[in-house]
This record gives C-alpha cells, sequence and structure tokens, in this order.
C-alpha cells in the first residue's frame, strides 16, 4: 500500500471491492475475501519465498525489471503476452469487430433513437428508418454476430495457421471429411425428404421407400451422427494423431507424392479398409455384438446416405473410424494422399447407402441388399464376400445383375426389369 493516493484508490480499494459490489455477497464471504486479499497481498510483497506458501517469485521480478508480470495471478499476463498467435488472430479480431460495432453502434444509435435531431438532414435517403424497426434490429446483430462468431474467428485462425500440421491432419481434415459428407448425403436426403426432382425416383435402389423420408426419422438420424461426429469424431483423431507423433514423425505437409507413391499409398489403404471392414462388420452380426451393438444401423432397411455413420458409438470406432484410418497410419502417406482417400471414403460410404443406383456412379445394389437381408454382402467392394462365400445368395438374385456401373441414363430395373 505504499502507493499515491491516486494509485490506492484506483488500483488498491476498487479492484478489491468490485467483486463484493457486483456478486452483493454476505458478510461472511466478504470477511473471508479480503483474508485472502490481504495475505495475497503480503505474500507478493512480502520478499519471501516460504515452504508451502504461494510464490511471490513473479511480482518480486515485477519489481525488478518493471514491464512484466503485472497481474495476481498470471491469467492476463499470459494473455497479452506478446505471442504472435494471440496478436493475430484474437487481438486483430476483437479489434477489427469491436470497432466496427463501435463506430456502427454510433449510427444504429441514431437510427434507433431518431436522435439528434439535427443529424436527420445528413440522411442520405431522408425518412428511411425513422427510427429504425426494432424486429429489423434484432435480426440484424443476429446474422452479423453469426458471420464474425462462426465463420469470421475460425477462418481468421485457419488462414493465420496456415500450414500447421497439427492443424491440418485435425481440424482441417475433420471439417473437410464431415463437410463433405453431409454436402454429398445432403443432396440425397434433400431428393428423399422432398420427392423431388420426379426424375430421379425411377434410380431408387428399393422403389417405393422414404418417398418422402419421414421428419421425425430424418430427425433422429441427423442427432445420431451429428453426435458421432463431435464426440467421437473430433476427439478421437485429435487424440490418435498426437499420440501417433510421440512414435513417428509425420511427413512433411508441403510435399506431393509421387505417381508411384501415391498409387502405392492407395492400393494399401483400400486393401486395409477392404479387409477391416468386412471382418469387424461380420463381428458385429455375431449373436455377441449384433443386439448390443449393430442392430440400431440395421434399423434402416432402406438405408439414406447419411445412414451409414447411423450407428452406436462403439462400432463407429471400430468399424467405421479404425478401417478409414488403418491404411494411412500403415503407409503414413502425405496428407495429400490423405485428403484424397477420406474423399474417396466418403462418396463410396454415401453412395453405398444413398439408396440410389446413378447413372456413371458405383452401384449401392450390394450394400442395398445387405440392409434387406443381413447376411449376405458385408465387405465394401465384395473381395472378401467372394472369398467366404458370402455373397452367394446375392449372386443368385436380380440385384446382382444390377450391380454394375450404368453408362446410360437408363435406370438399374429399366435395364435388368423384376421380372
Amino acid at each position: 500500500m505504499y502507493v499515491t493516493p491516486f494509485e490506492f484508490l484506483l488500483s488498491g480499494m476498487l479492484p478489491v471491492f468490485l467483486g463484493p459490489a457486483i456478486t452483493r455477497c454476505r458478510l461472511f464471504t466478504t470477511v473471508l475475501w479480503v483474508t485472502f486479499v490481504m495475505w495475497d497481498t503480503i505474500g507478493d510483497h512480502s520478499g519471501y519465498h516460504l515452504p508451502f506458501l504461494s510464490s511471490s517469485e513473479a511480482h518480486d521480478y515485477h519489481h525488478q525489471n518493471f514491464n512484466q508480470c503485472y497481474g495476481n495471478f498470471g491469467l492476463y499476463d499470459h494473455l497479452h503476452g506478446d505471442d504472435p498467435d494471440m496478436l493475430y488472430v484474437w487481438y486483430l479480431s476483437i479489434y477489427t469487430y469491436g470497432l466496427f460495432w463501435t463506430l456502427g453502434g454510433l449510427f444504429l444509435t441514431m437510427d434507433l433513437t431518431n436522435r439528434p435531431k439535427f443529424m436527420r438532414k445528413y440522411k442520405t435517403q431522408p425518412g428511411t428508418h425513422e427510427p429504425l424497426e426494432w424486429e429489423r434490429f434484432k435480426q440484424l446483430v443476429k446474422t452479423v454476430v453469426f458471420n464474425q462468431i462462426l465463420l469470421g474467428f475460425p477462418v481468421t485462425y485457419a488462414a493465420y495457421h496456415g500450414d500447421d500440421p497439427d492443424m491440418l491432419y485435425v481440424w482441417y481434415l475433420s471439417i473437410y471429411t464431415y463437410g463433405l459428407y453431409w454436402t454429398l448425403g445432403g443432396l440425397f436426403l434433400t431428393m428423399d425428404l422432398t420427392n423431388r426432382p420426379k426424375f430421379m425416383r425411377k434410380y431408387k435402389t428399393q422403389p417405393g421407400t422414404h418417398e418422402p423420408l419421414e421428419w421425425e426419422r430424418f430427425k433422429q438420424l441427423v442427432k445420431t451422427v451429428v453426435f458421432n461426429q463431435i464426440f467421437l469424431g473430433f476427439p478421437v483423431t485429435y487424440a490418435a494423431y498426437h499420440g501417433s507423433k510421440m512414435f513417428i514423425t509425420m511427413p512433411d505437409v508441403r510435399v506431393v507424392p509421387s505417381l508411384v507413391e501415391f498409387l502405392r499409398d492407395m492400393i494399401i489403404c483400400i486393401l486395409a479398409w477392404e479387409t477391416s471392414a468386412y471382418y469387424s462388420h461380420r463381428m458385429f452380426h455375431s449373436r455377441r455384438f449384433y443386439q448390443r451393438f449393430h442392430k440400431l444401423h440395421h434399423e434402416w432397411r432402406a438405408p439414406v446416405a447419411v445412414t451409414g455413420m447411423y450407428v452406436t458409438p462403439f462400432e463407429f470406432l471400430l468399424s467405421g473410424m479404425l478401417p478409414v484410418f488403418l491404411g494411412p497410419a500403415i503407409t503414413r502417406c502425405r496428407l495429400f494422399t490423405t485428403v484424397l482417400w477420406v474423399t474417396f471414403v466418403m462418396w463410396d460410404t454415401i453412395g453405398d447407402h444413398s439408396g440410389y443406383h446413378l447413372p456413371f456412379l458405383s452401384s449401392s445394389e450390394a450394400h442395398d441388399y445387405h440392409h434387406q437381408n443381413f447376411n449376405q454382402c458385408y465387405g465394401n467392394f465384395g473381395l472378401y464376400d467372394h472369398l467366404h462365400g458370402t455373397n452367394d445368395e446375392f449372386r443368385k438374385r436380380k440385384q446382382y445383375q444390377r450391380d454394375h456401373r450404368i453408362f446410360s441414363f437408363k435406370s438399374a430395373r429399366e435395364l435388368v426389369p423384376d421380372k
């Protein structure tokens, strides 16, 4: 308290009693609070660093160097340091949007209140927004704040961090993967929800199903898939990436693989995916696992695009994420390859569950047949189904005759009729 009277009031008393004034806390709390403050103040200035008690090193360093360690606990010292990440991303964004609202707020206040009157003559379009309607103002604020918080901050953060491997392998890759999943899946879901366009109905693998898709089932589908992606997909990707960094060196994200390296890694990824997905899928159809873990997925006997991730958390991890990332883990492939690999996987997963057999695209007949019959066609490409005879029944059916890429605008049913 060896300070000037002005500092004693402004930096001594005001900060101490600001909290009790805001909270209107009880006398008991206030007594304990000032006891804590007095002890902390004495300790910080004591010149001693005693056993079992809080350290006085930081404030002592401040008295020696003047321009460091201004706070009591270091929170804002850390926040306001000269960390470039903090300055370029958060400070710059907060300053930009703060200035936007400060300046904009002056004009908005004039529009909302029509005050001061002498300013009205400067209106570019006299008579407009005199005053500004409250409902329009609320909608305006909501839209702008949404753009700033959910787009402005993340995009600034992402743009600044550029080619940081941690950012690219975890956040960019996850956002890209799930964004692509919902973008492609959303196109098919829109057709199922609206039954539009009509000419697309002939490409349905199971005609008459989900025409239209029931709204309640759609909501439950979205809720389950989003839960798996946010509460399992992101955290597991983060943990797996940072865990792997403890044992291996990640490849340089700036390097594009040679064609030979790219093809080699893609082939290994496909084989690893097919092998692990087939055997884990068969395991989930066993008596021990089906009821508990896999039955949820088979609620959709006629699947729709995003039902590939409509699974229990255990299946999402073991039969969803593990097979996809097993290949990249084995090959330690470059980011370029990984991005193309997950693009291929997302398209294949969406296509298999889409409920449509579209011209020029891969067939969904085999997996659709699996959802109808349960004990056939477990794999992605049929390699292990052929090896283990788990597509024997399928190969006797019309669906097998339709199970190929169509190079015309006729539907599979027009080319191979039921009768």
